[in-house]
């Protein structure tokens, strides 16, 4: 899905619609680097949101073989968006069952001297 959008939003750069791809770049390679399960289902729902509306407008405003394309990876992108949200519950599955460790500054952190 980055990388999608990072080629959409070069190819359609003199267009108002390539900040907005490049901004769901730049918010899904944020949220693959984090993994912070708030920010991935965050990002992959607004992603998911914004495929299936482009979507819909290719739709009903293009009958090209170049809308038919952008429709067909558009509904890709959506399915892979909703298919990855079930991870991001894992990812805070995750977070919950790791061990916490002692940090050298807690109290009763053993110390290694």
């Amino acid at each position: 899905m980055i990388v999608s959008e990072l080629v959409v939003g070069v190819w359609q750069y003199m267009f108002d619609v390539a900040g907005l791809g490049l901004g769901f770049a730049v918010a899904l390679l944020f949220a693959a680097v984090t993994l912070d399960n708030r920010i991935v289902g965050g990002s992959l729902v607004s992603f998911a949101v914004y495929a299936a509306v482009h979507f819909v407008y290719q739709v009903l405003h293009f009958t090209d073989s170049a809308a038919d394309r952008m429709g067909g990876v558009l509904i890709l992108e959506f399915l892979l968006a909703v298919g990855l949200l079930p991870l991001s519950h894992r990812l805070k599955q995750r977070e919950t069952r790791a061990p916490a460790r002692p940090s050298a500054a807690a109290p009763g952190a053993f110390d290694r001297r």
